[in-house]
């Protein structure tokens, strides 16, 4: 299985070197001094001549005192570890509220960009009508000018007969 996953996805170098600084960092790692407990007495032995352990904030008298004591060293380590992925949770929660935003906002860009393409559309819908009834205006235009021409050489005979006829009414 592992086999199989490095050769679907290798990690390139880069991701090699930052896992070799993980790695580092972990084996690095110091011991956590709070709590922890002295291995020898005063006298250079384990323990002390009554059978106390020394605890740097203070003695362990019992068993009961040291399984506590080790409760609390174990509580407090797991804190530790919990406390980079909480840290690591938080600040993907924080990218996951930015994505949101980005998200909410991409999706406010496409409503608006609908809204501008219905709009384009009316436009060019009026836009077109209005150059369609131009277009009929012209040749209307066109028409009625041909038309008015046309009456105009068929009256250029009464212009004519109006203009004899008054040379022939007049007295001379």
């Amino acid at each position: 299985f592992l086999q199989r996953w490095e050769e679907r996805a290798p990690l390139t170098e880069e991701q090699r070197e930052y896992v070799r600084i993980l790695a580092t960092a972990v084996e690095e790692r110091p011991i956590p001094q709070e709590g922890a407990v002295e291995e020898e007495s005063e006298a250079g032995g384990p323990g002390r001549p009554d059978g106390s352990v020394r605890a740097e904030k203070g003695e362990l008298r019992s068993v009961h005192q040291f399984y506590e004591w080790f409760l609390s060293l174990e509580a407090t380590m797991e804190e530790e570890k919990e406390e980079k992925y909480t840290s690591y949770i938080d600040s993907l929660r924080a990218y996951l509220q930015c994505c949101d935003e980005i998200v909410e906002e991409a999706d406010s860009a496409l409503r608006d960009l609908g809204e501008l393409e219905r709009q384009h559309v009316l436009v060019s819908g009026k836009t077109s009508a209005l150059h369609d009834a131009c277009e009929n205006l012209v040749n209307e235009k066109t028409r009625l000018m041909d038309l008015a021409d046309n009456i105009r050489s068929r009256l250029s005979y009464f212009d004519e007969l109006d203009r004899a006829s008054a040379q022939l009414n007049a007295p001379t």
